[in-house]
């Protein structure tokens, strides 16, 4: 996470919004949307899940930016963990 963190500093970037939720024994994880299934196939909110339990991430994470047109990128995760 702190890789791209320093670059968007590098980018000039003067804010960085992370969306962060506990999982049900209190371990913070970084996710956009509390519920699991966009990212993981598995529908279950962070909230609801040990953080030992959690399910893997898709390889990759389609991103609709501008939903209905069919114009979708895809994300590739590469995950550090600390």
């Amino acid at each position: 996470m702190l890789s791209f963190h320093f670059s968007a500093l590098e980018l000039g970037t003067d804010m960085l919004e992370l969306d962060c939720h506990l999982t049900m024994d209190g371990h913070v994880v970084v996710c956009h949307d509390h519920n699991l299934m966009r990212s993981t196939g598995s529908d279950c909110d962070i909230s609801q899940v040990n953080y030992q339990d959690m399910p893997l991430l898709k390889p990759e994470l389609p991103l609709d930016f501008d939903p209905g047109t069919g114009n979708t990128d895809y994300f590739n995760f590469m995950c550090v963990c600390m």
